[in-house]
């Protein structure tokens, strides 16, 4: 699930990973921050290339369950609407400090 947000509003400096979509599409998602929750951690993306638009600041937000280990990071889509909506309430606070 996305969410559509002003870049103009945020300083960012994002850790960036390439992403495969349901048909084998790369797709470069930055993750913009990292939320710990009682439901573990969610990494809150927008795609790159919605980033780089300088023509229309606007992007849209993605939750992603994050694990780490010693194979490396897995990143899953989040699901849950309760959660995305909880993740983006968050995220919001975090990267915009609106409440």
């Amino acid at each position: 699930m996305a969410e559509e947000r002003n870049e103009g509003d945020v300083e960012l400096d994002p850790i960036v990973f390439d992403l495969e979509d349901e048909d084998g599409e790369s797709h470069e998602f930055a993750m913009l921050v990292l939320l710990d929750l009682e439901e573990g951690q969610v990494a809150v993306m927008a795609p790159v290339s919605q980033l780089d638009n300088d023509e229309d600041p606007a992007f849209d937000l993605y939750a992603f369950h994050y694990a780490e280990d010693e194979d490396g990071i897995s990143l899953t889509a989040v699901e849950d609407d309760e959660l995305i909506e909880k993740v983006f309430e968050l995220a919001e606070i975090e990267l915009f400090g609106e409440e």
